[in-house]
């Protein structure tokens, strides 16, 4: 028995299955994966944000995470397909935080301008990685001179 495995356009494979004896097989896939819309994505992280708030500080991330993902069929996808913003913004600290949270929606914004063309990659990382200090910098008061 000949097997032979190749990549072919579909006119090819139409021919190529008319054969006696030959078995054309292509792939089916179950899931689609469709990409957020930007703007959704931004309205579903505000949400999120204002529900962890509203959940407060003392209550433990965990606890928020499960929460958000049995609430919302909204927050169960971001949950899927953007598991680490999805991670970063169920932190009290970082939801209550108007600076992380002001580099989170700039990295959509970003991501936007690249796909638009707007921006190329290397200047995106250049601004996002000074937004990102900027907002981890916190500004240390000046040593004291010793008398």
């Amino acid at each position: 028995m000949n097997k032979r495995v190749a990549c072919l356009q579909e006119e090819k494979l139409r021919e190529i299955a008319q054969q006696p004896n030959t078995i054309v097989m292509q792939p089916t896939y179950d899931t689609h994966f469709a990409p957020w819309e930007f703007d959704d994505l931004a309205a579903v992280l505000r949400e999120l944000q204002a529900y962890v708030i509203q959940r407060g500080k003392s209550v433990p991330v965990d606890e928020i995470r499960s929460g958000a993902v049995t609430s919302s069929t909204k927050f169960k996808r971001l949950s899927e397909t953007c598991k680490v913003i999805f991670a970063r913004v169920t932190e009290y600290d970082v939801a209550s935080s108007t600076k992380k949270m002001a580099v989170i929606f700039a990295m959509i914004d970003i991501r936007r301008e690249i796909q638009m063309g707007g921006i190329d990659e290397d200047t995106a990382k250049a601004k996002l990685s000074s937004m990102a200090i900027d907002a981890l910098h916190t500004r240390a008061a000046p040593p004291s001179k010793s008398p």
